[in-house]
């Protein structure tokens, strides 16, 4: 089934299409929905010249036999039954980084999908916001005489098909894991962590006090800076970095001075953000074959996420660490 504006382009461009009334400035198109539907399925094609055709009551596609994996790309996730459209499921992908992907998308590429792990990832964890949508029902007066079939504006047609799998994305049980801490789970926490005296939890019992007399989050558990300062998640971020740096230049480039260590860290780093790592911020884990290569440290270095510096940073980085050393 066409996404939303799929349907529209497909209205505008057909003259026929079964429409009660068209939208204007106060409300929008009003269908016959079993009609609308079928002329969809009879007259849509899609981009790539291939015809779809949606049965009546889809049935899940059987398993690979052998135990072998089903691999597809975004437009074989949706076509499973209960899935939502190939651009929902971009702009879900996008924003859920442990989604699992075999290999991410990109600049021509397509995506790769174990489709029953992503599928059932999708069910988990999707919610159907057109379930929280207001109805946007049609004036009385405007219903024809003796019509006695269902109505909906384009939101609903989009939906009935696109649903038609059966789809249970909205249940209380998945809503409720996007239910933010209440006040009582504040000051829960707070008294637990303030078991640890003189600790970790203790300070971080501090800052929950702090946010709960209405200081910034943010600011009350270091995660932004003041002005003019770095926080705290920053400078953890960056001592991180500044670590894994000085790891890469002894494992690899011991042997040369400190000016040609941070010359080759740098090179090998400018190589790994040009080809490679904005893919492998997606992976799960780190690639086999970059054990035992400068790859190994770079790759840690893009999860954090942050970057190699210039020449001159790095070569003070490392000046830093032997001194300390020393």
């Amino acid at each position: 089934m066409p996404s939303e504006p799929s349907i529209r382009s497909l209205i505008r461009s057909r003259a026929d299409f079964p429409i009660l009334e068209r939208a204007d400035g106060s409300h929008g198109y009003v269908f016959d929905l079993d009609a609308a539907s079928d002329f969809v399925r009879a007259h849509w094609r899609d981009k790539r010249g291939l015809s779809r055709t949606v049965p009546t009551t889809p049935a899940p596609a059987a398993p690979a036999t052998g135990g072998a994996t089903r691999t597809g790309n975004l437009w074989d996730l949706a076509a499973l039954p209960g899935m939502p459209s190939q651009p929902t499921l971009r702009a879900f992908i996008d924003a859920r980084m442990d989604f699992p992907v075999i290999t991410r998308g990109g600049r021509g590429r397509s995506y790769l999908l174990d489709l029953d792990a992503a599928a059932a990832f999708v069910r988990e964890h999707w919610k159907d916001r057109r379930a929280d949508r207001a109805v946007c029902a049609s004036p009385v007066g405007r219903s024809r005489p003796g019509d006695q079939k269902a109505q909906a504006d384009l939101p609903d047609l989009f939906a009935s098909l696109t649903d038609e799998g059966g789809s249970d994305m909205t249940s209380p049980e998945r809503r409720s894991a996007t239910i933010a801490p209440s006040v009582r789970d504040l000051r829960a926490a707070r008294d637990f962590l303030r078991t640890d005296r003189c600790g970790p939890g203790e300070v971080v019992a501090v800052a929950i006090d702090a946010i709960l007399a209405g200081a910034d989050p943010n600011r009350a558990l270091g995660l932004r800076g003041h002005a003019g300062q770095r926080s705290a998640l920053m400078l953890d971020r960056l001592r991180e970095r500044n670590r894994l740096i000085c790891m890469l230049a002894r494992q690899h480039f011991d042997a040369l001075s400190l000016s040609d260590q941070a010359r080759e860290v740098v090179a090998a780093a400018s190589a790994y953000w040009r080809r490679a790592a904005r893919l492998d911020t997606g992976l799960a884990s780190m690639p086999a074959s970059y054990a035992g290569t400068p790859r190994e440290w770079l790759f840690q270095i893009a999860r954090l996420p942050s970057d190699v510096p210039s020449v001159r940073t790095v070569r003070a980085i490392l000046s830093s660490e032997r001194q300390h050393v020393g």
